[in-house]
C-alpha cells in the first residue's frame, strides 16, 4: 500500500498557519495601543493652569478632568468660527473668581452631551483689536471671564455670563442652578446644530 503524502504537506502547512495567525494577533494588539483615545494636550494644560492656582491663598479650588472639553484656539480661528461655523466659546482666566466657579460646572454639563470641544480663550491675553471685534459682534460692553458664547452657522445663539459673584465656593444650590443653566444652553445649541456639533 502506498503512503499518503497528505499528512506530509498538511502538518507543516498547519504549523505555518498557526504561527502566522499568532503573529497577526500580536500585531493587532500593538495597533490597539496606538489607536487608544488621543489625549487632548490643551485639556491637560488648562487643567494644570487652573489647579496650580488652587494653592494661592483665598483662591477658589478648581478640579478638572484630564479629559475635559476645553481646547485653545487662536483669535483667527475664533473669528472664522464666529463668521462661518458652529461652536461654543468659553472666555476664561485662571485668576478670575467667576471663571474658576464656572469652568468645572460647564465641563460637567458638557460631559453628558455629544459636544466634544469647547473653544477656550483667555480674556487676559486678547488683543485690543480682537476684543473690539468681539464687543461689536456680540453687541456687549465687555467680555468677562466666565462668559460662554454659542455660535451656530455664524450667528450668535446665546451669550451667557453667569451671575456668581464673590470670592467663595459655589453653594450646592448655586452649583445646581448653574448646571441647569448650562444644560439648557447646551441643549439649545445641540438642537440648533446639524450633525457637525
Amino acid at each position: 500500500m502506498k503512503e499518503s503524502k497528505f499528512w506530509i504537506w498538511f502538518i507543516p502547512l498547519f504549523i505555518i498557519m498557526c504561527i502566522g495567525i499568532y503573529i497577526l494577533l500580536l500585531r493587532g494588539s500593538d495597533t490597539k495601543k496606538v489607536v487608544e483615545e488621543p489625549k487632548n494636550n490643551d485639556a491637560i494644560k488648562i487643567k494644570e493652569e487652573y489647579e496650580n492656582y488652587n494653592s494661592v491663598e483665598g483662591m477658589i479650588k478648581v478640579s478638572l478632568s484630564e479629559h475635559n472639553a476645553y481646547v485653545y484656539q487662536s483669535e483667527e480661528n475664533i473669528k472664522h468660527l464666529i463668521e462661518n461655523s458652529d461652536g461654543l466659546i468659553y472666555f476664561g482666566e485662571v485668576s478670575s473668581f467667576e471663571a474658576r466657579k464656572t469652568i468645572a460646572v460647564l465641563d460637567e454639563a458638557v460631559s453628558s452631551t455629544s459636544i466634544t470641544n469647547i473653544f477656550y480663550l483667555d480674556v487676559s491675553k486678547l488683543s485690543e483689536d480682537f476684543k473690539n471685534y468681539l464687543l461689536e459682534k456680540f453687541s456687549v460692553k465687555d467680555i468677562m471671564p466666565g462668559t460662554l458664547v454659542s455660535i451656530q452657522k455664524g450667528n450668535v445663539l446665546e451669550i451667557n455670563y453667569p451671575q456668581v459673584f464673590g470670592n467663595t465656593e459655589l453653594t450646592d444650590k448655586e452649583h445646581e442652578q448653574l448646571l441647569k443653566s448650562y444644560q439648557k444652553i447646551l441643549k439649545s445649541f445641540v438642537d440648533a446644530c446639524d450633525e457637525s456639533c
